[in-house]
């Protein structure tokens, strides 16, 4: 948005945009205790593990996804209302016809051209899919690898985050070593540090010590920020 744009939403006279707002809201703002065992906000210049302020108007939202790197995640409705559409991991997008998530009419378009077929697939029992409506003062939780996608009915506000629960690796490590090898390796560390108040599962423990100490060079969002930790450890050249 523009810098007059955004002077519409900001207090009147506040001239450091964004910075002094997004300073307020974080000061009113802490971790719910019941999330707070997060493995992404040990790896270094993750920066995912941040919390995330959304604001949007009536039909924008975001499309059907996969939160990357085995994390989960939650929303937080401050105002407004959402509608949330979620499908389990494992499902065939491909057999379900579901490509383009911007089709007319954007991420509502593709709700009024898509959810219908999904809901009949449900309730044949073809198909494992969740559905609800968010309102202000709900928290909506995305497991690992579910797919999920969801509009703003109003203006909507709310706050999330990404984790990665310890309980999500004991089932989706093997997939994050294969598909994000150099990020599993500083993750692997990260886990070998905090062994001992560590809630992870003594099987995750074992993975994470018998994980390799060499990882080819992924792409740059495999590395996600963190090439010198990499290459300090061996696990880089």
């Amino acid at each position: 948005a523009s810098t007059s744009r955004r002077r519409h939403i900001l207090p009147p006279g506040c001239s450091q945009c964004p910075t002094l707002l997004s300073a307020q809201l974080l000061g009113d703002y802490a971790l719910p205790p019941f999330l707070d065992d997060d493995l992404l906000a040990l790896v270094p210049g993750y920066e995912r593990s941040r919390v995330v302020w959304f604001l949007g108007g009536a039909r924008t939202g975001s499309g059907l996804h996969v939160d990357p790197v085995a994390t989960s995640g939650w929303n937080a409705c401050l105002c407004g209302s959402k509608r949330w559409l979620m499908m389990s991991p494992g499902t065939d997008l491909a057999a379900l016809g579901l490509g383009d998530a911007t089709a007319r009419g954007g991420i509502a378009g593709w709700f009024l051209d898509h959810l219908p077929a999904l809901q009949a697939e449900a309730d044949a029992g073809r198909l494992t899919l969740r559905e609800c409506i968010q309102r202000a003062g709900e928290l909506v939780y995305v497991p690992c690898g579910w797919h999920h996608a969801v509009v703003n009915l109003e203006l909507s506000c709310a706050i999330a985050h990404t984790l990665i629960a310890p309980a999500a690796l004991d089932t989706h490590w093997a997939a994050l070593c294969a598909r994000y090898p150099a990020f599993s390796c500083v993750l692997a560390g990260a886990c070998r540090s905090r062994m001992a108040p560590c809630s992870c599962s003594p099987a995750l423990i074992g993975a994470c010590v018998a994980s390799p100490g060499k990882c080819s060079a992924g792409s740059s969002d495999q590395l996600i920020g963190c090439t010198p930790l990499l290459r300090a450890r061996g696990v880089l050249a």
